[in-house]
């Protein structure tokens, strides 16, 4: 009987750490920054955007020490979920689902970019640790923008790099 119970823990233990095992995330995630380099962790902004109205935008980052800022620049993206179904509205008005009809099931297509906008590093706040402010006002917006990327310029062991980019989920309301 003791063989037994002894049996099922070994073997509850090897699954239970097989499990763990499947679901560690890659290790390039972790990978330690060098000394002075940085890397974004993310960005914050009010859900939804008007057009002219000025703005804060959060970037977080990963650095060992608050880093010297040249610029931060942005742009605007619209991307979309690709669709096979068709939207309610056809199945509540017994829609024709052939090729051509406004409730033919299609892919999304995505739309270009904006053209990025910068601001300068004099003008961004990093008295937060981990955390800069950026003031933006933004012009020029189509209905279909949905999402806003970012992107640090700064300087690392006296050369200029450019760290990953972060995006976050917006709303243009025209």
């Amino acid at each position: 009987m003791k063989s037994t119970q002894s049996c099922l823990v070994i073997v509850a233990v090897i699954l239970l750490l097989a499990s763990c095992s499947s679901f560690q995330p890659p290790l390039a995630q972790f990978k330690a920054l060098s000394e002075g380099e940085m890397k974004l962790t993310g960005i914050e902004m009010p859900e939804y955007v008007h057009e002219d109205l000025v703005y804060d935008v959060i970037l977080r980052f990963d650095s060992d020490r608050t880093p010297q800022i040249r610029k931060v620049c942005f742009r605007w993206l619209t991307e979309e979920i690709s669709s096979v179904s068709p939207s309610l509205y056809c199945y509540a008005m017994n829609g024709d689902f052939g090729t051509g009809n406004p409730c033919y099931a299609r892919t999304s297509v995505v739309a270009p970019p904006s053209n990025p906008f910068c601001v300068e590093g004099s003008e961004v706040r990093t008295d937060i640790p981990g955390r800069m402010v950026v003031k933006i006002r933004p012009a020029g917006l189509s209905a279909s923008y949905n999402k806003l990327q970012g992107q640090v310029e700064y300087v690392f062991d006296g050369e200029s790099k450019v760290t990953n980019s972060v995006k976050t989920s917006v709303t243009v309301d025209k």
